[in-house]
């Protein structure tokens, strides 16, 4: 529990889980406005959302990984 306590108040900790996600939403927003929408994404589109998910992945990653050990 102290752990969990540390890495959620600590700003080096906290911040890569942050920016993962800030940086995983024009994905997450695109999928949700092509499924919503049935407006079709254009392939720069995809190769922008998909870089900066796949840049929160490797965050996200890396925080937990952090994290746990």
């Amino acid at each position: 529990m102290l752990m969990a306590r540390t890495f959620v108040t600590s700003v080096h900790g906290a911040l890569p889980l942050l920016l993962s996600f800030v940086l995983a939403l024009p994905a997450y927003i695109d999928g949700i406005r092509q499924y919503e929408y049935k407006i079709e994404s254009t392939n720069t589109r995809r190769v922008m959302t998909g870089i900066l998910l796949g840049i929160a992945l490797r965050l996200l990653r890396q925080s937990v990984i952090g994290w746990v050990t």
